[in-house]
């Protein structure tokens, strides 16, 4: 028994997504690039607590190296 189906929608979604996404890191890399060229702390915590994200500034104000040295200090 052979069954045989047409892919080509799938494939015509997974090419759009895959556009979608490449879309969404840019405009994600364009933010942190605009915190990150800011004299203000910015942070972001996660839902346990977790140091998610921090800007330059932020690691400045809490005498930090990078946000993974943040993140160990919080």
């Amino acid at each position: 028994l052979l069954r045989l189906r047409d892919v080509t929608g799938f494939r015509t979604d997974l090419l759009r997504t895959e556009a979608e996404l490449a879309e969404a890191r840019d405009a994600l890399r364009s933010v942190r690039a605009l915190l990150n060229a800011i004299d203000q702390p910015v942070w972001l915590r996660g839902n346990d607590g977790r140091l998610r994200y921090a800007n330059r500034a932020y690691c400045a104000a809490v005498e930090a190296a990078d946000p993974d040295d943040a993140n160990h200090r919080s």
